[in-house]
Protein backbone atom coordinates (compact mmCIF):
# COMPACT_ATOMS: atom_id res chain seq x y z
CA UNK A 1 0.00 0.00 0.00
CA UNK A 2 1.01 3.53 -0.71
CA UNK A 3 2.33 5.73 2.28
CA UNK A 4 2.42 8.91 0.80
CA UNK A 5 4.21 10.62 4.45
CA UNK A 6 7.05 7.83 3.56
CA UNK A 7 7.13 8.74 0.24
CA UNK A 8 7.68 12.71 1.14
CA UNK A 9 10.17 12.08 3.51
CA UNK A 10 11.86 10.31 1.07
CA UNK A 11 11.68 12.61 -1.38
CA UNK A 12 12.44 15.36 1.06
CA UNK A 13 15.85 13.39 2.14
CA UNK A 14 16.96 13.22 -2.16
CA UNK A 15 16.14 16.37 -2.77
CA UNK A 16 18.48 17.39 0.64
CA UNK A 17 21.08 15.04 -0.20
CA UNK A 18 20.77 16.60 -3.97
CA UNK A 19 21.56 20.12 -2.80
CA UNK A 20 24.55 18.91 -0.36
CA UNK A 21 25.96 17.23 -3.58
CA UNK A 22 25.38 20.16 -5.25
CA UNK A 23 27.15 22.52 -2.65
CA UNK A 24 30.62 20.45 -2.72
CA UNK A 25 30.65 20.17 -6.34
CA UNK A 26 30.23 23.74 -6.83
CA UNK A 27 33.05 24.45 -4.24
CA UNK A 28 35.02 21.63 -5.52
CA UNK A 29 38.89 22.74 -6.48
CA UNK A 30 39.59 23.65 -9.78
CA UNK A 31 42.78 22.91 -10.36
CA UNK A 32 44.54 19.56 -8.59
CA UNK A 33 47.33 20.78 -6.34
CA UNK A 34 50.64 18.64 -6.45
CA UNK A 35 53.17 18.11 -3.31
CA UNK A 36 56.10 17.04 -3.07
CA UNK A 37 55.00 13.54 -1.68
CA UNK A 38 52.84 13.66 -5.18
CA UNK A 39 56.26 12.23 -6.99
CA UNK A 40 56.49 9.23 -5.60
CA UNK A 41 52.50 8.39 -5.69
CA UNK A 42 52.95 9.10 -9.22
CA UNK A 43 55.83 7.35 -9.53
CA UNK A 44 54.85 4.26 -8.05
CA UNK A 45 51.50 4.78 -10.37
CA UNK A 46 53.59 4.69 -13.73
CA UNK A 47 54.71 0.67 -12.86
CA UNK A 48 53.56 -1.83 -13.55
CA UNK A 49 51.65 -2.99 -10.51
CA UNK A 50 54.15 -6.01 -8.65
CA UNK A 51 53.94 -7.49 -5.00
CA UNK A 52 56.93 -5.26 -4.02
CA UNK A 53 54.94 -2.19 -4.02
CA UNK A 54 53.24 -3.17 -0.77
CA UNK A 55 56.53 -2.49 0.77
CA UNK A 56 57.12 0.93 -1.07
CA UNK A 57 57.38 4.39 0.06
CA UNK A 58 54.22 4.96 0.70
CA UNK A 59 51.00 2.79 0.99
CA UNK A 60 49.38 0.86 -1.61
CA UNK A 61 45.77 1.54 -2.13
CA UNK A 62 46.39 5.53 -3.35
CA UNK A 63 48.56 4.61 -6.26
CA UNK A 64 46.65 2.20 -7.45
CA UNK A 65 43.84 4.71 -7.78
CA UNK A 66 46.05 6.95 -9.29
CA UNK A 67 47.19 4.12 -11.83
CA UNK A 68 43.11 3.62 -12.34
CA UNK A 69 42.73 7.17 -13.06
CA UNK A 70 46.08 7.04 -15.79
CA UNK A 71 47.79 9.12 -13.64
CA UNK A 72 45.64 12.28 -14.88
CA UNK A 73 45.32 14.85 -12.10
CA UNK A 74 41.91 15.97 -13.06
CA UNK A 75 40.48 12.56 -13.26
CA UNK A 76 41.86 12.31 -10.09
CA UNK A 77 40.18 14.81 -8.51
CA UNK A 78 36.88 13.89 -10.18
CA UNK A 79 37.18 9.89 -8.70
CA UNK A 80 38.39 11.76 -5.32
CA UNK A 81 35.27 13.93 -4.96
CA UNK A 82 33.00 11.53 -5.73
CA UNK A 83 34.44 8.82 -3.87
CA UNK A 84 33.90 11.48 -0.83
CA UNK A 85 30.37 11.78 -1.40
CA UNK A 86 29.22 8.48 -1.72
CA UNK A 87 31.43 7.72 1.10
CA UNK A 88 29.87 10.61 3.25
CA UNK A 89 25.91 9.83 2.12
CA UNK A 90 26.46 6.30 3.09
CA UNK A 91 27.19 7.44 6.75
CA UNK A 92 24.44 10.03 6.53
CA UNK A 93 22.14 7.35 5.41
CA UNK A 94 23.28 4.59 7.84
CA UNK A 95 23.08 7.33 10.80
CA UNK A 96 19.78 8.50 10.13
CA UNK A 97 18.51 4.71 9.57
CA UNK A 98 20.23 3.77 12.89
CA UNK A 99 18.50 6.47 15.08
CA UNK A 100 14.97 6.25 16.13
CA UNK A 101 13.64 9.45 17.35
CA UNK A 102 12.88 12.04 14.82
CA UNK A 103 14.91 14.63 16.16
CA UNK A 104 18.03 12.49 16.20
CA UNK A 105 17.78 11.53 13.09
CA UNK A 106 17.11 15.17 11.61
CA UNK A 107 19.97 16.23 13.46
CA UNK A 108 22.47 13.44 12.05
CA UNK A 109 21.49 14.27 9.08
CA UNK A 110 22.33 18.18 9.56
CA UNK A 111 25.47 17.13 11.50
CA UNK A 112 26.82 14.75 8.19
CA UNK A 113 25.84 17.14 5.72
CA UNK A 114 28.19 20.12 7.41
CA UNK A 115 30.99 17.40 7.51
CA UNK A 116 30.87 16.95 3.62
CA UNK A 117 30.87 20.71 3.01
CA UNK A 118 33.38 21.58 5.06
CA UNK A 119 35.99 23.90 3.14
CA UNK A 120 38.64 21.40 4.21
CA UNK A 121 37.12 18.20 3.10
CA UNK A 122 36.38 19.45 -0.02
CA UNK A 123 40.11 21.21 -0.38
CA UNK A 124 41.37 17.52 0.03
CA UNK A 125 39.66 16.30 -2.91
CA UNK A 126 41.83 18.40 -4.86
CA UNK A 127 45.47 17.51 -3.37
CA UNK A 128 47.39 14.74 -5.01
CA UNK A 129 47.74 13.03 -1.84
CA UNK A 130 45.94 10.64 0.78
CA UNK A 131 44.14 12.90 2.77
CA UNK A 132 40.62 12.66 0.43
CA UNK A 133 40.76 9.04 0.27
CA UNK A 134 41.95 8.46 3.79
CA UNK A 135 39.03 10.87 4.70
CA UNK A 136 36.20 8.82 2.39
CA UNK A 137 37.48 5.08 3.44
CA UNK A 138 36.88 6.34 7.22
CA UNK A 139 33.56 7.47 6.17
CA UNK A 140 32.79 4.27 4.51
CA UNK A 141 34.24 1.78 7.26
CA UNK A 142 31.77 3.57 9.76
CA UNK A 143 28.77 3.60 7.91
CA UNK A 144 29.04 -0.05 7.06
CA UNK A 145 29.54 -0.99 11.18
CA UNK A 146 26.41 1.23 12.17
CA UNK A 147 24.70 -0.79 9.07
CA UNK A 148 25.99 -4.47 10.52
CA UNK A 149 25.04 -2.72 14.59
CA UNK A 150 21.55 -1.75 13.52
CA UNK A 151 21.03 -5.16 11.28
CA UNK A 152 22.25 -7.35 14.13
CA UNK A 153 20.00 -5.50 16.69
CA UNK A 154 17.04 -5.95 14.70
CA UNK A 155 17.42 -9.15 13.47
CA UNK A 156 18.03 -8.40 10.06
CA UNK A 157 18.29 -10.90 7.24
CA UNK A 158 21.72 -13.47 7.27
CA UNK A 159 22.29 -11.84 4.09
CA UNK A 160 22.32 -8.69 4.46
CA UNK A 161 24.00 -8.50 7.69
CA UNK A 162 26.80 -10.79 5.43
CA UNK A 163 26.82 -7.98 2.89
CA UNK A 164 27.22 -5.52 5.52
CA UNK A 165 30.15 -7.27 7.32
CA UNK A 166 31.62 -7.40 3.87
CA UNK A 167 31.30 -4.18 3.35
CA UNK A 168 32.76 -3.04 6.74
CA UNK A 169 35.88 -5.33 6.13
CA UNK A 170 36.71 -4.07 2.86
CA UNK A 171 36.20 -0.45 3.87
CA UNK A 172 38.28 -0.77 6.49
CA UNK A 173 41.41 -2.81 4.58
CA UNK A 174 41.16 0.15 2.50
CA UNK A 175 41.17 2.76 5.34
CA UNK A 176 44.14 0.98 6.71
CA UNK A 177 46.41 0.58 3.99
CA UNK A 178 45.70 4.56 2.54
CA UNK A 179 47.90 5.53 5.70
CA UNK A 180 49.86 3.67 7.86
CA UNK A 181 48.98 5.74 11.20
CA UNK A 182 45.23 4.29 10.33
CA UNK A 183 46.51 1.00 11.34
CA UNK A 184 47.68 2.12 14.38
CA UNK A 185 44.29 3.86 15.22
CA UNK A 186 42.41 0.84 13.77
CA UNK A 187 44.45 -1.57 16.45
CA UNK A 188 43.31 0.91 19.29
CA UNK A 189 40.08 1.56 18.31
CA UNK A 190 39.80 -2.79 18.69
CA UNK A 191 41.16 -2.65 22.03
CA UNK A 192 38.90 0.18 23.16
CA UNK A 193 36.18 -1.64 21.52
CA UNK A 194 36.36 -5.00 23.39
CA UNK A 195 36.71 -3.12 26.74
CA UNK A 196 33.58 -0.84 26.19
CA UNK A 197 31.82 -3.54 25.10
CA UNK A 198 32.40 -5.98 27.80
CA UNK A 199 33.83 -8.90 25.20
CA UNK A 200 33.90 -11.66 27.60
CA UNK A 201 30.09 -11.19 28.45
CA UNK A 202 29.15 -10.74 24.79
CA UNK A 203 31.50 -13.08 23.01
CA UNK A 204 29.50 -16.02 22.70
CA UNK A 205 26.45 -14.19 21.61
CA UNK A 206 28.39 -12.39 18.97
CA UNK A 207 30.61 -14.55 17.66
CA UNK A 208 30.80 -12.53 13.87
CA UNK A 209 32.07 -9.69 16.00
CA UNK A 210 35.18 -11.60 17.04
CA UNK A 211 35.85 -12.42 13.37
CA UNK A 212 35.83 -9.08 12.27
CA UNK A 213 37.77 -7.74 15.01
CA UNK A 214 40.46 -10.39 13.92
CA UNK A 215 40.36 -9.27 11.06
CA UNK A 216 41.13 -5.46 11.39
CA UNK A 217 43.95 -6.19 13.15
CA UNK A 218 45.19 -8.44 10.68
CA UNK A 219 44.95 -6.59 8.60
CA UNK A 220 46.68 -3.39 10.65
CA UNK A 221 49.37 -5.40 11.32
CA UNK A 222 50.37 -6.70 8.00
CA UNK A 223 50.17 -2.66 7.20
CA UNK A 224 52.59 -2.12 10.00
CA UNK A 225 54.61 -5.31 8.84
CA UNK A 226 55.15 -3.66 5.53
CA UNK A 227 56.91 -0.53 6.59
CA UNK A 228 59.77 -2.49 7.88
CA UNK A 229 60.36 -4.42 4.82
CA UNK A 230 63.10 -3.15 2.57
CA UNK A 231 61.52 -2.49 -0.52
CA UNK A 232 62.32 -5.13 -3.80
CA UNK A 233 61.07 -2.31 -6.32
CA UNK A 234 62.77 0.83 -7.09
CA UNK A 235 60.19 2.91 -4.38
CA UNK A 236 63.36 5.10 -2.83
CA UNK A 237 62.02 8.20 -2.20
CA UNK A 238 63.17 11.25 -3.94
CA UNK A 239 65.57 12.36 -1.14
CA UNK A 240 68.13 9.66 -1.14
CA UNK A 241 67.68 7.39 -3.87
CA UNK A 242 71.46 5.48 -3.77
CA UNK A 243 70.44 5.13 -0.34
CA UNK A 244 70.89 1.48 1.18
CA UNK A 245 67.98 -0.37 1.35
CA UNK A 246 67.48 -0.75 4.73
CA UNK A 247 67.38 3.04 4.73
CA UNK A 248 64.26 2.82 2.26
CA UNK A 249 61.67 1.56 4.25
CA UNK A 250 58.67 3.24 4.21
CA UNK A 251 58.67 3.29 8.29
CA UNK A 252 62.23 4.60 8.04
CA UNK A 253 61.56 7.62 5.98
CA UNK A 254 59.96 10.34 9.22
CA UNK A 255 63.14 9.20 11.16
CA UNK A 256 65.48 9.92 8.26
CA UNK A 257 63.45 13.22 7.46
CA UNK A 258 64.06 14.45 11.05
CA UNK A 259 67.55 13.61 11.49
CA UNK A 260 68.53 14.98 7.97
CA UNK A 261 66.83 18.00 8.76
CA UNK A 262 68.71 17.98 12.03
CA UNK A 263 72.04 17.22 10.48
CA UNK A 264 71.36 19.56 7.21
CA UNK A 265 70.91 23.08 9.57
CA UNK A 266 74.79 22.42 11.25
CA UNK A 267 77.52 22.83 8.32
CA UNK A 268 79.91 21.28 10.38
CA UNK A 269 77.67 18.33 11.43
CA UNK A 270 76.73 17.68 7.53
CA UNK A 271 80.42 17.81 6.86
CA UNK A 272 81.15 15.46 10.10
CA UNK A 273 78.62 12.71 9.16
CA UNK A 274 79.33 12.66 5.21
CA UNK A 275 83.04 12.35 5.83
CA UNK A 276 82.28 9.23 7.91
CA UNK A 277 80.33 7.31 4.98
CA UNK A 278 77.08 9.26 5.46
CA UNK A 279 75.65 8.29 1.38
CA UNK A 280 75.12 12.24 0.00
CA UNK A 281 74.02 13.18 -2.91
CA UNK A 282 73.07 16.45 -4.99
CA UNK A 283 69.17 16.29 -3.27
CA UNK A 284 71.40 16.41 0.03
CA UNK A 285 74.10 18.65 -0.81
CA UNK A 286 71.08 21.46 -1.65
CA UNK A 287 69.33 21.12 0.71
CA UNK A 288 72.07 21.77 3.45
CA UNK A 289 73.47 24.91 0.96
CA UNK A 290 69.58 25.97 1.43
CA UNK A 291 70.15 26.42 5.14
Amino acid sequence: MFDRRRALVGAAFAAAVAFVWWLVLRDAPSHPREFIDTLEYFKTARQPFELGHVFGAKPLLVPVLFRWCRVDPERIASVQIAIELIAWTALGGALVASLERRRARVAAAVATALFLVAPLRIGFAGDMLSESLADATFAAAVAAALALVALQARGGRPWLRALAGGARLLATAAWVFTRDANAVTAMVAVAVAAVLWRIDRHARRAPWALGLAAAVVALAAIALWSTGVRPTADTSMWIAPNWPRELRTRGSVPANDVILSAIAAHHDAYAFFVARGMPANETLNALQHDR
